[in-house]
Parts: C-alpha cells; structure tokens; sequence
C-alpha cells in the first residue's frame, strides 16, 4: 500500500513539473508568436526612457496591481491602454494653461513613441482636448505606495514643464497653470521650481549641444 502512495505521488510529482515547463515553454512560443515586435519596441523605449532620464536601468512598477486591483471607479481592472491614456489626458491638462500649441502636441506625441507603438495614442495626443477632471481622474488612480504616487506626480510635473517649452520658455499663464496643478498634486513651490530650473539647464545644454553638431556636421561637409 505505501509502496503503492509512493509510487503514484512520484508520479504526480513528475506530471506537475512536466506541466510546469510545457506551460513555461508555451508561454515563451506565444509571447514570440503574438507579441514580440510590439512587445520589443515598447519594452526598449521604455527602458531607454526609464535609463536617459531617471537613471533606472529596469522599468519600475508603479501600479498597484494592474490585473487585480480596483483601477477606476468602475470597479474593473485598468489595462496599460488605459492607464497610459490617463497619464497622457493628465499631461495635456498640464499644458493647457495657455492653450496647447501644436509643438507641445509633438513633444507629447515623441515622447509617447519612446514607450508605445499604438496609433490610437498618437491620435489621441493630437486630437484630446483636456479638462480638469483628467487631473482628478489621474489623482484617484491607485499606486503601489504614497512615496510612489508622490513620484509620479513630480514625473508628471517635470513631463508637463518639458512639453510647455517645446515652443520656447514658459509663458506667465503657462506658470500659473502649472503652479495650480502643482498644488492640486501637493507638491511644494519649492519642489515645483527645482523642477522648473533643472527643465530650463536641459533646455539649455541641448540648445548647445545643438549648435556644437551643427558646426561640426558644417564643418566636416565644408572640409576639402
């Protein structure tokens, strides 16, 4: 008889491992078969972006727990769709102090390629026109922790700031605008100008950087 159990949880033993890695196997040929090139482009600029400008080498999870969490008020799960959909109502709401101006629109619109492939996105960037329920909508919105959350809202501040002087400096309704929003995220005047001045010495070294390439690209087609 115990010769018998043995036996037959040995082998249930081995059916689970063999289920185990035929699901793992099967898992990798579908992410392959059905998701690579959308996948690889979006996991790529998201690194890249995560790497350039906050020093993160992974891409961090933020949410809560996006496949079983409460995300809305609706009670359903929220998809990454969605959720960027969110960041990016938000982010136009951000920029909408002085109206938004079609450079600040392809700043948003570049931007959002570094991470994601779906037109949809693209279109919405263009054609959205923001309210102030897209800050409320983004505020509800549920993280994995306050410090988190905290972060997001300094990300989202300093996006806002980079958008806005896609045309130039920050007009005196564009600040305003931003300050309010600040506010409505509590972040601090204090938080909020460190963000400003760090946008305004980017903007800055990247006009130098600029003029520098031109005059070696100049240089080098003048060149005998």
């Amino acid at each position: 008889f115990f010769f018998g159990v043995a036996a037959f949880t040995s082998l249930l033993m081995i059916n689970v491992r063999y289920a185990s890695t035929l699901r793992n196997v099967l898992q990798q040929v579908f992410r392959r078969s059905y998701t690579s090139d959308t996948d690889n482009h979006r996991i790529a600029g998201e690194r890249w972006r995560s790497l350039m400008k906050y020093g993160w080498r992974d891409v961090p999870n933020i949410r809560h727990n996006p496949t079983t969490d409460e995300d809305d008020e609706s009670g359903r799960p929220m998809s990454d769709k969605e959720w960027r959909m969110k960041y990016i109502s938000a982010l136009l709401y951000c920029v909408s102090g002085n109206n938004i101006k079609r450079p600040e629109r392809e700043w948003i619109a570049g931007y959002v390629g570094t991470f994601c492939s779906d037109p949809d996105l693209v279109d919405f960037v263009y054609n959205y026109e923001p309210n102030a329920e897209d800050l409320s909508n983004f505020q509800k919105y549920k993280f994995r922790s306050l410090i988190l959350r905290q972060t997001q809202a300094h990300v989202l501040l300093y996006d806002a700031i980079s958008a806005a002087t896609a045309d130039g400096a920050l007009k005196p309704e564009e600040l305003e605008h931003v300050r309010h929003v600040a506010k409505r995220l509590g972040i601090l005047e204090d938080a909020l100008q460190r963000i400003h001045d760090l946008v305004d010495e980017e903007r800055m070294l990247r006009q130098r950087k600029v003029r520098i390439l031109k005059t070696v690209l100049h240089d080098s087609l003048s060149a005998p």
